[in-house]
């Protein structure tokens, strides 16, 4: 037999680039798929009068996102990557085990604001939303996704180089309280007594854009702990075989969090 030649016998090793580019195109179609339906859902909820009334549309819609975030490839991959013996073994200790349980923390108040914030700004004002359009939160959701990528692309490495991935999870988790906080304050801003305060030139209503956009870009900046938790999780390994089986661990407890936090919060 003919001996191979060097070259061929050369392993192929892709460019890191086009690895990355790889990850970038699947995980933009998942989140293009996945983020268009909250400027709509509402709005389709109401028209299909799947809800009672707008009181109501907020419990309809909330099971419609459920539904949309019942993660099955996800959970379904989590198990994939989780051996038996060895899951048992990781989950025998307490640092790890809070470890994952941060992850569900942290996909729960994250997916759960996103469903929140698209039915707060839709419902009127008299039943403690801000009654914008969905044009207008469509715009609001692209403006804070550009600030989003911005800070993940250029900002997120450097703080975790000064900071550490602790740090920046711990901030991160903290900052969803202002929000969460600001919501019900914004909407007592806005209404007046007595009035139904529905028009969105009524002067009461003056500035209320930009400051569910300042919501939005708090939010973004708490959305750095996503990356940094990964980081965490890698570093929660005890080796290298066993870092498939912790991210198996830690995307179930995550893929949960996305399941319940739409219907929960809404």
């Amino acid at each position: 037999m003919r001996a191979a030649s060097p070259k061929s016998q050369k392993a192929y090793k892709p460019s890191r680039k086009t690895q990355l580019a790889i990850i970038l195109l699947v995980k933009l179609a998942d989140a293009t798929a996945y983020m268009q339906i909250y400027p709509y859902v509402n709005q389709m909820v109401e028209e299909l009068h799947i809800a009672r009334n707008k009181a109501a549309i907020g419990y309809a819609s909330g099971m419609v996102l459920h539904i949309n975030r019942t993660d099955i490839y996800d959970l379904s991959m989590g198990e994939t990557f989780c051996d038996s013996t060895k899951r048992v073994e990781l989950l025998s200790d307490p640092s790890r085990r809070r470890i994952i349980g941060a992850g569900f923390c942290l996909t729960f108040f994250g997916v759960g604001f996103e469903s929140l914030f698209a039915l707060w700004n839709y419902t009127p004002i008299h039943l403690g939303g801000l009654g914008r359009e969905t044009q207008e939160i469509g715009l609001l959701l692209s403006t804070a996704a550009i600030f989003g990528m911005a800070l993940s692309g250029f900002v997120f490495h450097r703080l975790e180089r000064r900071f550490g991935s602790l740090t920046l999870f711990i901030t991160g988790m903290s900052m969803w309280s202002i929000n969460f906080i600001a919501m019900p304050i914004i909407s007592a801003l806005v209404r007046t007594p007595g009035e139904s305060a529905d028009d969105a030139a009524s002067p009461q209503l003056k500035g209320v854009w930009f400051a569910a956009l300042g919501v939005l870009l708090v939010a973004k900046m708490a959305s750095l702990a996503f990356p940094a938790y990964l980081l965490i999780v890698r570093e929660a390994a005890p080796d290298p075989g066993s870092v498939g089986t912790v991210f198996g661990l830690a995307q179930t407890a995550s893929s949960i969090g996305k399941c319940i936090a739409p219907a929960f919060m809404s």
